[in-house]
């Protein structure tokens, strides 16, 4: 396997053996030696859906899956999460400092044919899964799962406009799944006063150059099933309530007004232009009213609607 950066390893597509048992070994440019226990190559079943329901708490998406062979089965997850912003307002003037000055002098448009800004108006938010999402068919009859993978609270901005998700399924072993699960509690459920207790984690991969020494990891091989991408709409939760609590007020276009406002209110929101001159505009004290690009991209995704 390769440095493909950021401390990630590929190689070539490997054609693993189901009725084989492989296991990683690493050599550090130290001379230090690492090794993992044999470990079955684990087939993952497909995804069969994603699907959500809307209650008081908020929407909740489940993963569904299943897999007739095999009882019980262990799963990982990983989600990958994307989103559609808009700001509260469209913006069109902003103010213009020029060069040695320590206020604004005047307004100016953004365009040049005074259209709205509208890179500064939608964008797309991405997030990846950081949390540990695991599950089990141990205490049910059948290998049948609907997990809950996701949930979004109630007037969540997430699902203002249009949110979308997509996940990665992996199978584990028994041992594996008992290491993630120690792992979860390790790092998510410790801290308060009713809390668990930290439990000693161990792996399957050793130093073999000094076994003194303590290693934590697990290793192994597992097939990746994808799920197809699931969207929902704003206009699919009447009532959602999304609100960015967000204010505007007008101010004149004077080099008084230029001098109170700029530094506070550093951009415009709109404006207007009787007789055809800017007579007056409109601030909003918070940037995040009116900038989309503080928390997203302005650029569209190939796979947005």
């Amino acid at each position: 396997m390769h440095e493909t950066g950021n401390g990630v390893y590929t190689s070539e597509p490997l054609q693993l053996n189901s009725n084989e048992k492989y296991r990683l070994y690493i050599k550090t440019q130290f001379g230090k030696e690492y090794q993992s226990d044999y470990s079955s190559y684990q087939s993952t079943p497909v995804i069969d859906s994603l699907t959500w329901n809307r209650n008081n708490d908020g929407v909740k998406i489940y993963i569904n899956t299943h897999d007739d062979h095999i009882q019980p089965g262990y799963y990982y997850w990983k989600y990958e999460e994307t989103w559609e912003i808009h700001s509260a307002y469209y913006t069109t003037i902003k103010y213009f400092f020029p060069a040695g000055s320590g206020f604004a002098t005047s307004i100016d448009y953004r365009n040049p044919d005074h259209s709205p800004d509208t890179t500064l108006y939608r964008c797309w938010v991405d997030n990846l899964s950081s949390n540990i999402n695991i599950g089990s068919s141990e205490k049910l009859s059948i290998n049948h799962i609907s997990f809950p993978i996701m949930e979004i609270e109630p007037a969540s901005r997430k699902l203002s406009v249009l949110y979308s998700i997509k996940i990665k399924q992996y199978s584990l072993s028994k041992e594996a799944f008992r290491y993630f699960g120690i792992l979860k509690t390790n790092s998510e459920d410790i801290g308060s006063l009713t809390g668990p207790l930290p439990a000693e984690l161990t792996g399957n991969i050793h130093c073999i150059t000094d076994h003194a020494e303590k290693v934590i990891g697990f290793i192994e091989m597992t097939q990746e099933k994808e799920s197809k991408r699931l969207f929902i709409s704003n206009v699919q939760l009447p009532g959602w309530a999304y609100n960015p609590s967000c204010s505007e007020f007008k101010v004149d276009n004077s080099e008084k007004s230029f001098q109170e406002n700029s530094g506070k209110y550093p951009t415009s929101v709109s404006e207007t232009a009787p007789g055809g001159g800017i007579k007056s505009f409109y601030v909003t004290e918070d940037i995040n009213c009116m900038d989309c690009t503080i928390h997203g991209s302005p650029v569209k995704p190939d796979f947005w609607p």
